[in-house]
C-alpha cells in the first residue's frame, strides 16, 4: 500500500451504492466537470507536502484547523483507526477483566505513547459537549460504522483485494463478525469521550466550518499527505477526504508483534476506513487513488 511518486498509479471511481451518507457532490448540485477538474489537480503532486509523522495522527476530514499542523498523516479518526484495528482483531492492548471500555482506549493510548508514536484526532467549531459528539464523524458514529461494516462484507473484501491486501477468509469473517457484535451491543463509548482520551495523550485540532468534500484521495505515496489548507486556499467550496494508506500500514506494523498480525490489523483498519466513508458519504463521492 506504499509507493513512490514515480510508481503511483492513478484511478478514479465513484463510492457506489454501499454509501448511505449525505456528503457528496450531487447533494450540492455541483457540476461534474468542476469535480473532475478538482480531482485532476488532487492527483498531481502540487497539493501534497512531506508528512511530519509516519503513522496516522490526523483525520481524513477535508476541513482544516488554521492554527494547527496541516502535514500529519491521515486516517479515519486519526489514532482511532489504529484503536479500531486492535478492537476488531485480537484486543492485544485491552486490560483483562471487567474494566470500563474507556480503560481499553486509555490503555491503548498509553501503549502508543510508550512506543513513541504520536497520537491525535480532532473536534470542530460546532462541537456539542452536552450531546457527547466531538465533531469527528469517525468517532461520533463508531457504532453505526460497525453496523455498516457488518452489512458490507462482500464489497469490503473485493476492495481490499483490489488494493493488494493478502488475507484469509477466516480473517475477513472474524472482522465482520466482531463488527456485528460491536454494533449489536453498541460497545463504543461516545465520540467526545474517545477524542478527549486521544487528546490526553496527544494533540486534538479544531477543524472549522462545514463538510464540502466531493472526493476521497487514497494516497499511497510514502511520507506525503494532502495539504488541506492549500486546497482550501485555491478551492473555496471544494474539499477532499484524504486517507494516507501508507501510514495506515506503518501504524499496523507498529502495534503488531509480527507480519501476520500486522496484515490482519491493516485489513481491519482498511475496512473501518471504507465503512466510515460508506457511512458519512453518498454514492457520487469520487474515490481517487494516487
Amino acid at each position: 500500500m506504499a509507493t513512490t511518486e514515480a510508481e503511483a498509479v492513478h484511478t478514479v471511481v465513484s463510492l457506489g451504492d454501499a454509501a448511505i451518507g449525505t456528503i457528496e457532490p450531487e447533494a450540492r448540485n455541483i457540476d461534474s466537470r468542476l469535480v473532475d477538474a478538482f480531482i485532476e489537480e488532487l492527483l498531481t503532486d502540487r497539493f501534497y507536502a512531506p508528512a511530519e509523522a509516519n503513522v496516522p495522527v490526523a483525520c481524513v476530514d477535508g476541513r482544516y484547523d488554521p492554527n494547527a499542523n496541516q502535514h500529519l498523516p491521515c486516517a479515519a479518526g486519526g489514532t482511532h483507526s489504529l484503536f479500531v484495528a486492535d478492537f476488531l482483531t485480537n484486543e492485544r492492548y485491552r486490560i483483562p477483566g471487567d474494566k470500563p471500555f474507556s480503560d481499553y482506549v486509555d490503555s491503548f493510548c498509553h501503549t502508543l505513547q510508550n512506543l513513541g508514536m504520536p497520537i491525535g484526532d480532532h473536534v470542530d467549531n460546532l462541537t456539542d459537549a452536552q450531546s457527547g459528539k466531538a465533531g469527528c464523524g469517525a468517532c461520533d458514529n463508531s457504532n453505526k460504522i460497525m453496523t455498516v461494516m457488518s452489512s458490507n462484507g462482500p464489497s469490503l473484501k473485493v476492495a481490499a483485494k483490489q488494493m493488494g491486501l493478502f488475507f484469509s477468509n477466516e480473517q475477513h469473517e472474524h472482522i465482520i463478525d466482531k463488527a456485528t457484535e460491536i454494533s449489536d451491543k453498541e460497545l463504543f463509548c461516545n465520540g467526545l469521550s474517545l477524542v478527549e482520551t486521544y487528546g490526553k495523550y496527544g494533540f486534538v485540532s479544531e477543524l472549522q466550518g462545514y463538510h464540502q468534500e466531493v472526493a476521497v484521495v487514497i494516497n499511497t505515496v510514502e511520507q506525503t499527505t494532502l495539504d488541506r489548507k492549500k486546497v482550501a486556499n485555491e478551492f473555496e467550496n471544494l474539499q477532499a477526504f484524504n486517507l494516507d494508506a501508507w501510514a495506515l500500514k506503518n501504524g499496523a506494523d507498529k502495534i503488531s508483534l509480527n507480519e501476520s498480525e500486522s496484515n490482519f490489523k491493516l485489513l481491519a483498519a482498511l475496512y473501518y476506513n471504507l465503512s466510515t466513508l460508506y457511512t458519512l458519504a453518498g454514492p457520487s463521492l469520487r474515490v481517487a487513488t494516487r
